[in-house]
């Protein structure tokens, strides 16, 4: 389980680092085209969506290896008692928001039946609201995994990638 769990997360990094290609390759084919007589109006839009979807994207990512923006400063003063019930309060409202995102993208998904991108009239919008979905599904079972270590008082982080040693030492690095 650990190890499906772990690469499940591996995938998702290798589609945020593939979206990230591709908002920097649409931006540069546009910044290209203001030379050029050729108007590609649509790089714009899909590189927005790129960017919006690595975002819902990433956010299991940083939930797992626990590098998401948090403000701990008064939990790590708590006890340890008191941090483990802080943790669990915090991923079951995790895991609250993710299934109140999701239902609203259904009521999303059912009111824009048969509309498009503005730039590209043969996308629909529900397909990339599907993709949101999947992204809260995925963060919704990243915070469930977290709830559980937390009640569990175990180690709440899940490196997504395997760290590697370094030959780097700290006169190397001027420390």
């Amino acid at each position: 389980m650990k190890k499906a769990f772990a690469n499940l997360l591996k995938a998702i990094d290798a589609i945020c680092a593939f979206l990230l290609f591709m908002i920097f390759l649409l931006i540069t084919v546009q910044i290209v085209c203001r030379f050029t007589p050729l108007t590609l109006t649509w790089t714009e839009e899909l590189a927005r969506i790129c960017f919006v979807l690595m975002s819902y994207l990433a956010a299991p990512l940083c939930l797992a290896e626990g590098s998401h923006i948090a403000v701990d400063m008064v939990v790590n003063h708590l006890p340890a008692k008191i941090q483990r019930v802080v943790n669990v309060v915090i991923q079951l409202a995790i895991c609250v928001f993710c299934v109140a995102f999701i239902k609203s993208m259904f009521v999303n998904i059912e009111s824009n039946v048969g509309v498009t991108t503005v730039t590209m009239t043969w996308l629909p919008l529900n397909w990339i609201y599907i993709l949101e979905i999947a992204a809260f599904v995925i963060t919704f079972f990243v915070a469930a995994v977290q709830l559980y270590l937390a009640a569990a008082g175990k180690t709440m982080t899940i490196s997504v990638l395997e760290q590697t040693e370094s030959n780097l030492t700290e006169e190397d690095l001027g420390l």
